[in-house]
């Protein structure tokens, strides 16, 4: 239109229906959970991304969060941990119009062998898997990603130690 200026539009942010204003867009961090899975692994994960999204929030003018964690399951509701903690979770079919994961975590622990028998959490693992930046196994996780054909990110007992994938979880923060 002739006589006016033309303005870049931001297109990373989201609006808070609570807040009413609008934030800049957060990374999306899921955690595939099933019953029985390893809480403490899950545990610090969540504790890592949680500090970061408090100093993030220091370090800007608003409260959004760099983060956005989701715990998922194959069935959403809630889920029991090894130790008995419960977790509520999101159906894994109905994140499917949210946007891809930046990261997707996926548990170990007792259960996973039941996971791994869960065709409905198999194959949304192998569709979402591919859209994410980055999939990491926590431990017995492995066995999920094999049974869903996705190349193996492991964070603990790889042969560098873990290394690898706490390198992962740095560069998603990072990144």
């Amino acid at each position: 239109m002739q006589g006016m200026s033309q303005q870049a539009v931001r297109t990373d942010f989201v609006a808070d229906p609570c807040v009413g204003t609008q934030a800049a867009k957060a990374k999306r961090i899921g955690f595939v959970l099933f019953k029985g899975f390893a809480l403490p692994d899950v545990a610090a994960i969540i504790e890592i991304y949680d500090a970061a999204n408090a100093l993030a929030q220091l370090q800007s003018d608003d409260d959004a969060a760099a983060f956005e964690m989701v715990s998922l399951s194959a069935a959403g509701g809630p889920v029991e941990s090894a130790s008995s903690v419960v977790i509520l979770t999101e159906c894994v079919e109905q994140t499917r119009d949210a946007g891809a994961f930046h990261t997707l975590f996926v548990a170990g622990g007792a259960g996973t062998p039941d996971a791994v028998r869960d065709a409905r959490l198999v194959q949304w693992l192998a569709r979402e898997g591919r859209r994410s930046e980055a999939v990491v196994a926590l431990a017995e996780g492995r066995l999920l990603l094999a049974a869903a054909g996705l190349p193996l990110l492991d964070v603990r007992g790889g042969m560098d130690g873990g290394l690898s994938g706490l390198n992962a979880i740095g560069g998603a923060l990072a990144s």
